[in-house]
């Protein structure tokens, strides 16, 4: 363990003790998603511990192989699905970052869940489907600070769709409902994220150092 991983226990027994924060400015300031799964998942190791930090991060980076499968389900077929998987799960960097007690198996994780959504929201454009993407894009936001970065990918394929939509004459109907189906997921995402945008306009110093 380094010193990330003793900051890290101090913010979980901070929320063991009964203080819970939208976003821990200990050690630079993190999301605040890890320090509840680690406090939730004392009871298995009897407290806090480095295992226990790792047993969480491992469980995180478990999600990134059932999406990675579906996305590649959806884009190639099951074949495809199926290769992808099996490459990823002999990929020695999934490894290393499931297992060393930080929040970097976040952005894999979250990161296929939201391709996989995004592109099933345009292929198949089922209003649940937006929706589960925006409580997906929500949330990833209280997990590491790279994700970020993924509602603008992700709002860069509803725009080039719209965009494709709204040249073909025989698809208006199409890009009304993308445009109204898009406008719900950012609200969706929004209202998710709302507790973080909070702390970010009364301390935007700490949420951006």
């Amino acid at each position: 363990p380094i010193c990330d991983h003793a900051e890290k226990l101090y913010d979980a027994q901070d929320v063991l003790d009964g203080t819970y924060r939208i976003f821990f400015p200990r050690n630079t300031g993190r999301e605040a998603l890890q320090f509840y799964v680690i406090a939730a998942m004392s009871p298995l190791t009897g407290g806090l511990s480095y295992l226990l930090m790792k047993l969480g991060t491992a469980a995180i980076a478990a999600f990134t192989l059932p999406f990675t499968f579906l996305l590649g389900r959806l884009l190639g077929g099951t074949g495809v699905g199926l290769a992808a998987l099996g490459f990823e799960v002999c990929m020695r960097w999934l490894l290393q970052v499931a297992r060393v007690g930080l929040r970097f198996p976040f952005p894999p994780a979250f990161g296929s869940a939201i391709a996989y959504y995004t592109f099933k929201s345009l292929r198949d454009r089922r209003r649940n489907d937006f929706i589960v993407l925006g409580i997906v894009i929500g949330v990833s936001q209280h997990t590491y600070t790279a994700l970020r970065l993924f509602p603008i990918g992700v709002a860069a394929c509803l725009g080039i769709a719209w965009m494709l939509d709204r040249r073909s004459a025989d698809r208006a109907e199409a890009s009304r409902r993308l445009f109204v189906d898009a406008t719900i997921m950012v609200a969706v995402a929004f209202l998710v994220f709302m507790p973080l945008a909070r702390y970010a306009v009364e301390d935007p110093q700490m949420f951006l150092f």
